[in-house]
């Protein structure tokens, strides 16, 4: 099992990165978007700060950690406060390897952004010994990866469900979760997804540790 794919089942076990999120920054000036305003003097002296932005009618909000969210703007919004529902981004930096990911999460869904802002997808947590795991966009034949490497799809299946949601498309995903014998259905929508992912292939090359 290569060192990505043994972060990333970590993280999806553990629910958090495998250097701290506290630990790490972006280093200030960088913008993801040239309107993006700059953070308060207060939050400059404290080092952690938030910064929010739109992207059309998405609405997004990132923090200093390389932590962000994105979701559909609505009228009657008073902040970009960012849901369960929505698109949420967590970046890591291996402690071992200094190897960088950012991870776009949805339900089930996670996608590991590497430093080549390569797709790598994961779906479901605990998997029951010897499943399969199941993606099906639109009426195509279902994709398939294994519980074994920890609920990640084939690079050839990872593309093609990435570019699906690229395109606004939703997926359907199924898997077993331990010790449950039975299937588990979910569907994730493309809806804010392509300014997530644009924002993680951003920030993997930007995040670095804050003590160095």
């Amino acid at each position: 099992m290569n060192r990505l794919l043994l972060i990333m089942v970590g993280y999806v076990l553990i629910a958090r990165p495998a250097y701290a999120l506290d630990d790490l920054v972006i280093p200030r000036g960088e913008k993801f978007q040239a309107n993006e305003a700059e953070p308060t003097d207060n939050e400059k002296k404290s080092g952690a700060w938030f910064i929010e932005g739109q992207i059309g009618d998405v609405q997004y909000r990132r923090a200093s950690d390389g932590s962000a969210g994105f979701k559909i703007h609505k009228e009657s919004d008073e902040s970009p406060r960012i849901g369960k529902k929505d698109w949420n981004v967590d970046c890591l930096i291996d402690s071992m390897s200094d190897l960088k990911a950012c991870f776009v999460r949805n339900g089930v869904y996670r996608v590991a952004i590497d430093r080549l802002c390569k797709p790598h997808v994961i779906i479901g947590w605990n998997h029951y010994p010897g499943a399969d795991v199941l993606a099906r966009i639109g009426s195509e034949k279902p994709l398939v990866g294994k519980a074994r490497s920890g609920g990640e799809m084939p690079d050839s299946a990872s593309k093609k469900i990435h570019e699906a949601l690229l395109a606004k498309k939703s997926v359907l995903l199924q898997y077993q979760e331990w010790p449950q014998s039975y299937s588990t259905d979910s569907k994730v929508e493309g809806v804010a997804y392509k300014e997530a992912a644009t924002y993680a292939c951003w920030a993997v090359k930007r995040v670095k540790k804050s003590n160095g």
